[in-house]
């Protein structure tokens, strides 16, 4: 079963050929996933279309349970679209509505829901019961978000800030204001 500290890191998928020609670069930490959609004119995924980009901010909530898929066992997850810009622009369109879908890695590999069909997440009860198996994205960086690796260090002049470094990554992590 899915986590959030198991999705934690960047994920990504090859240049795909729908309706459109994309790619979709994801960075998840903590319940938060920030999701690039990248389009293009061209099937190699070079020449940039117009829009060229929509970045989205998703809030992820993981119950606990699962479904059973011909994949393996799925996690269910409801996320909700928290911001959405189009090419730098705010976008205001599918903001705050809830999409209950199911998650599963296997070797690195994310597997989110089939929504093509009657299972389209609008609803729990429409929640997917098969895996995309063309919209797949492959890890690329595990992004390790402990607080057990991590070091302590407030400044001298705000005692009342701190920030955690990973000591593996020896990047931010979170950054703190005591009450």
């Amino acid at each position: 079963m899915i986590t959030l500290e198991g999705l934690d890191g960047s994920w990504s998928q090859a240049c795909l050929a729908d309706s459109t020609l994309f790619t979709v670069a994801v960075m998840i930490a903590e319940n938060v996933a920030t999701l690039t959609e990248s389009f293009f004119t061209d099937s190699a995924c070079d020449t940039a279309a117009s829009p060229a980009s929509i970045e989205t901010q998703r809030s992820l909530v993981f119950d606990g349970t699962t479904t059973i898929t011909a994949t393996g066992e799925a996690s269910n997850v409801e996320w909700m679209v928290e911001s959405k810009l189009v090419d730098g622009v705010a976008d205001f369109n599918d903001l705050n509505n809830a999409v209950y879908d199911v998650m599963l890695i296997a070797n690195n590999t994310l597997y989110v829901g089939d929504r093509s069909g009657s299972n389209d997440g609008s609803a729990e009860a429409l929640r997917p019961t098969a895996l995309d198996q063309n919209n797949i994205f492959t890890l690329i960086e595990k992004l390790y978000l402990c607080t057990s690796c991590c070091l302590n260090i407030r400044p001298h002049l705000r005692p009342d800030f701190f920030v955690l470094i990973c000591s593996s990554a020896l990047r931010v992590v979170k950054s703190y204001f005591l009450n």
